[in-house]
């Protein structure tokens, strides 16, 4: 019984994903990643980076690289795509019909969590099918090895992609995981976890298990020369890459046990999910907030309910763009807590008071970190809330929403940047405080046309949460203050042609 509802749930919820559109949207993605992550001979980039040294393309090699961006792409991102399977049943009202059924928890745990799974093994069999295809037709050593090419997505690939999806299930299980929370600290973990197990015997990435015979081929030619450490992502590299063969991965027993034992970890953490979960018993009542919900039957009011002898008569408001825009400003901060308004006060006054370098590189990413839940909301709450219908039925509902939405979402940057904006303005930085005033536009266009052509606040979630952390790096086209002209006038566009596209995706909804 147990194994039946197992096995219907993860099929059920697999075909769920699989009719999605933006399915396609992924495979096309992934098999774009796997083109470009295996660079022409003469490219001016590199993927896998060893001091100037990379091996011979053949299956090994590609099998290896393609391993690694799997577990590290794929995995960080796949994250994102296969989390939010239980938040989709409870907003569609399928969980509620679910807890009157016998389906235990585990059962329905251990289902998203296969499902999950199998939906990142598709992904990791495109990536396959584009290893043979990359190796045919940019290979040096075009020998079809197959064992050479797929062992390792099949060791070090797929295990990571079940510890991935079971860290997916246990975050949508447990609800203060549920949203930005849980993105943030799966960003940490993953990105702190690979760092932590770079050079072991077993980690998720395979680094670990790959990097003892990748460094000893090479060394074997060019001795010291070769670096140890390898670095994986993009390096824009001008020369020629010396080459060496490497002839595949030794494969152990040990090797293979202490891969596959984070699909293991993934098994535990669902597990550990169980009695975590609170079901769907408590988001029966008012599943959307502020929507009122029926009392139980048995439990009606016995007052009447008194009408009006008359309607009060309509009259046309003035000043309406105005109005729109103060309650799109209510609705984006109406419900925080008060420690909430603490900590962003907080925030400006150590933004003010903090040397200018502090303010900008550390402080202001911190600042509009704070209001992230907020802006996520931005075009998706018609849809949550089922206002949809009513909102867009509205005369003008894109030309007077979408520029209040807008700007509400400008007016929480600007209140969050201004004391960053005074520290620039006290250094005299006027390029400095020109990118921080088009950043602050740039951000909720963003938020409002991810959040139009998705319907949900994940999208952005996501993006924001890697544009923040590569801000926060120092990579400088992600700057919050950009100062060069071409940068500033480059961010501006970018808004405008995102608030056009935010526009097309409202008129697309059905608003006139």
């Amino acid at each position: 019984m147990i194994v039946r509802s197992l096995y219907h749930t993860m099929r059920a919820d697999l075909r769920e994903r699989l009719r999605r559109p933006a399915f396609l949207v992924v495979v096309a993605l992934t098999a774009l990643a796997g083109y470009a992550f295996v660079p022409p001979a003469g490219a001016p980039y590199t993927i896998i980076d060893l001091g100037g040294f990379r091996g011979v393309y053949n299956a090994a090699w590609l099998g290896a690289m393609l391993t690694m961006l799997l577990t590290q792409f794929v995995g960080l991102l796949g994250f994102f795509y296969v989390r939010g399977a239980i938040a989709y049943d409870i907003d569609s009202g399928v969980g509620q019909i679910l807890g009157t059924t016998p389906l235990r928890r585990p059962a329905y745990l251990l289902g998203k969590w296969l499902s999950g799974w199998a939906t990142l093994g598709l992904l990791t069999a495109i990536v396959a099918l584009m290893g043979v295809v990359m190796l045919l037709g940019r290979g040096e050593d075009r020998t079809l090895d197959l064992g050479a090419l797929l062992l390792p997505l099949l060791v070090i690939a797929l295990p990571t992609m079940g510890l991935v999806a079971g860290i997916a299930t246990l975050f949508d299980a447990v609800r203060p995981l549920r949203g930005l929370a849980g993105s943030a600290a799966y960003l940490v973990l993953f990105v702190g976890g690979l760092g932590a197990g770079l050079l072991q015997a077993a980690d998720p990435s395979g680094i670990g298990a790959l990097m003892p015979g990748i460094s000893a081929a090479c060394a074997d030619i060019y001795g010291a020369a070769c670096a140890t450490r390898l670095s994986v992502g993009i390096v824009l590299y001008e020369g020629v890459l010396q080459t060496f063969v490497w002839p595949g991965m030794a494969w152990s027993l040990a090797v293979v046990a202490g891969q596959w034992g984070w699909a293991g970890l993934g098994l535990l953490a669902v597990l550990a999910a169980v009695p975590l979960f609170d079901g769907f018993v408590a988001h029966w009542a008012g599943r959307a907030p502020g929507v009122a919900s029926a009392p139980p039957p048995g439990e009606w009011s016995g007052t009447p309910t008194v009408l009006p002898r008359a309607l009060s008569r309509v009259s046309p408001a003035r000043h309406t763009f105005g109005r729109v825009l103060l309650a799109e400003l209510r609705l984006l901060l109406q419900g925080q807590p008060r420690w909430w308004y603490v900590g962003a006060g907080g925030l400006i006054v150590a933004c003010a008071t903090s040397p200018l370098a502090v303010a900008r590189e550390w402080l202001l990413p911190i600042a509009w970190l704070w209001p992230l839940l907020r802006w996520s909301e931005l075009g998706t709450r018609e849809r949550r809330y089922g206002t949809a219908p009513l909102l867009l039925s509205v005369p003008r509902a894109t030309a007077r929403r979408l520029p209040a939405a807008w700007l509400a979402g400008a007016t929480v940057a600007l209140l969050l940047g201004i004391g960053a904006a005074l520290a620039l303005a006290g250094a005299s930085d006027w390029p400095g405080l020109a990118g921080l005033g088009v950043t602050a536009l740039l951000i909720p266009a963003l938020a409002l046309t991810l959040g139009v052509w998705s319907g949900s606040p994940r999208l952005f979630e996501l993006v924001a949460l890697l544009l923040w952390y590569g801000a926060l790096n120092g990579i400088p086209a992600l700057a919050l203050t950009p100062t060069s002209a071409a940068q500033i006038g480059l961010r501006a566009l970018l808004t405008a042609a995102l608030l056009g596209l935010a526009a097309i995706g409202h008129r697309r909804a059905g608003a006139p």
